[in-house]
């Protein structure tokens, strides 16, 4: 290829060239380069007089064109299918068409227009721009993506992400950029716009919330510890849950609306119904037995000795024994079981007569 002098020979020889690094010494990179040279002559191989002939320069032009559309569709289709670099393939698809249409007299090639459809992005412009807004975020520029998801919500009405571009402009308004009021108004716009989607499969009857459930206890979350609207936010945790009973979110709902009760409204007798409330519900959940305990040394502390055991003995049901403090209060339950026989046997040695008092020992 080198020695030669004949533009033909040399084109040729690189073609060869080209396909042997290809595909018997598995050098797909150094393959492409060849191949592109194609596109253009080495200028030692270049005429060193044009013709004086209009019609034998315009035959040469094209004959350059047709080996540089050729050179470039085989690097394309190395890069495709040889080093997987779709990106690659397309830059070469392009150049060879742009000079495929410089060619006289030729119709569009149908081959270069497939190849070139091959190599577009498999993503919608929508997941385009979807996916920019999440690497925004990710790069903490949180403005920029809230920007970008507003522009997404405001071109793509009707997209299927709109929902989760939706819970996601609140979310950044409410932990990122704390601006309450917005956050409030974000998470409205969502309860009003997120539309439940009813399961494709015909025999499925069940319905896709979304995050419904997530924002509404996001509502009340807020309410309760930056509006300082702790009735507001007890509403929208009971509606969360008598919408969603099952949810996680309705759960922890009805968790955090004892802490109100109990430290915002400072109702400590409805913050012991809720809990028990929470018991019946959720009575394999790992707060059920915090709530157990919580509820054992307040009913101590009034001497309810009954009220105590039943608890501690609920507490005890629902651990392992291998499990931290179960042994501890198991020993817990044994003595204050024995502090009631105690007291219950007191009780009645007091109001009992001889035989009755017999009785009572031969026990």
């Amino acid at each position: 290829r080198r020695a030669t002098k004949e533009p033909l020979e040399y084109r040729i020889c690189s073609l060869l060239l080209g396909n042997l690094l290809a595909e018997r010494l598995n050098d797909p990179a150094a393959a492409i380069e060849v191949f592109e040279e194609l596109a253009s002559l080495p200028p030692h191989l270049a005429p060193a007089t044009p013709s004086i002939s209009l019609q034998k320069r315009e035959e040469a032009e094209d004959e350059d064109r047709w080996w540089g559309v050729l050179g470039l569709k085989m690097a394309g289709y190395t890069a495709e299918y040889k080093m997987n670099d779709p990106d690659r393939s397309k830059s070469c698809y392009e150049r060879a068409l742009d000079i495929h249409r410089k060619r006289r007299g030729v119709a569009l090639d149908p081959w270069l227009v497939q190849a070139l459809a091959r190599t577009e992005p498999k993503v919608s412009k929508a997941q385009l721009l979807f996916d920019m807004a999440y690497e925004k975020y990710r790069g903490r520029d949180v403005r920029a993506a809230l920007k970008l998801y507003e522009k997404f919500l405001a071109e793509y009405p009707d997209h299927e992400l709109v929902r989760e571009a939706l819970f996601r402009t609140a979310l950044i308004t409410d932990n990122d950029l704390r601006d309450y009021d917005a956050a409030l108004d974000l998470y409205n716009r969502y309860l009003v716009k997120a539309v439940p989607r009813q399961s494709t499969w015909k025999l499925d009857v069940l319905f896709d919330w979304g995050r419904l459930d997530e924002v509404r206890y996001k509502i009340g979350n807020l309410l309760a510890l930056h509006r300082k609207d702790p009735v507001g936010a007890l509403k929208a945790w009971s509606d969360l849950s008598a919408a969603y009973p099952d949810s996680y979110w309705a759960m922890q709902g009805m968790k955090d609306s004892i802490l109100v009760y109990r430290e915002s409204l400072g109702d400590e007798n409805t913050a012991q119904k809720k809990m028990r409330d929470f018991l019946a519900k959720y009575p394999e959940s790992r707060d059920a037995q915090i709530f157990r305990k919580d509820l054992a040394e307040r009913l101590l502390g009034r001497q309810d000795y009954v009220g105590a055991l039943e608890m501690l003995r609920a507490y005890l049901d629902h651990s392992l024994p291998s499990e931290e403090g179960y042994l501890e209060t198991k020993a817990e339950w044994r003595d204050l079981l024995f502090r009631r026989r105690e007291a219950e046997l007191r009780d009645r040695m007091a109001a009992a007569g001889l035989r009755d008092r017999f009785e009572l020992y031969g026990r």
